[in-house]
């Protein structure tokens, strides 16, 4: 078992202790993400926003393509997604209870797959840190064709009451130029 650095959003306390694979904790983060992912396929996003804290940040940063040769990282500083509770019950209101949301009307078929799931405790009490990949085919009307966006999920968790709540979501899309005319979909 191996602490590998992984990219993390900024202020958020440092990991601690990996949690092992088959752990009760870590089926308990992978049966939470799998099913998480079948509510978004299945756009129960009511549900699926009870699984998430009043203060998340869930945001997707465009990718910044850097040569070897410069030394110094480039600061990100477009988003593709900045999202807060506010925004993101919103977008959620638009898409579950109104009839303008024509980014996904008729709505687009989606299959989330979720894998190389990892998870850390942090040095907050209750805190996890949990970085997964996903693989989203997305198909809209009757098209034979799939738009698919791939990358790295980097989540931050509160256990609270036994359940988990996301708290959040920092999103590494593997392109910067997206394979699809839209984001009206959640990652």
């Amino acid at each position: 078992m191996t602490n590998l650095a992984v990219e993390k959003p900024d202020n958020l306390a440092p990991h601690t202790d990996r949690i092992a694979v088959g752990s009760p904790l870590y089926n308990q983060i992978v049966e939470h993400l799998y099913d998480e992912a079948a509510l978004l396929d299945n756009l129960d996003l009511r549900t699926w926003q009870k699984s998430f804290t009043d203060d998340i940040l869930y945001q997707a940063p465009v990718q910044i393509t850097g040569r070897k040769s410069e030394r110094l990282p480039k600061k990100r500083q477009m988003m593709h997604l900045f999202e807060n509770y506010f925004s993101m019950e919103m977008r959620i209101h638009k898409v579950h209870d109104t009839a303008v949301c024509w980014a996904e009307e008729p709505r687009s078929r989606t299959r989330r797959l979720i894998t190389n799931i990892r998870a850390w405790k942090t040095e907050t009490e209750n805190e996890l840190s949990v970085v997964s990949y996903f693989l989203i085919p997305r198909n809209r009307f009757e098209s034979n064709e799939y738009q698919i966006l791939s990358g790295e999920r980097q989540d931050r968790f509160r256990l609270i009451d036994g359940e988990l709540k996301l708290a959040r979501r920092n999103i590494i899309l593997d392109m910067s130029v997206l394979s699809m005319p839209n984001l009206a979909i959640f990652l």
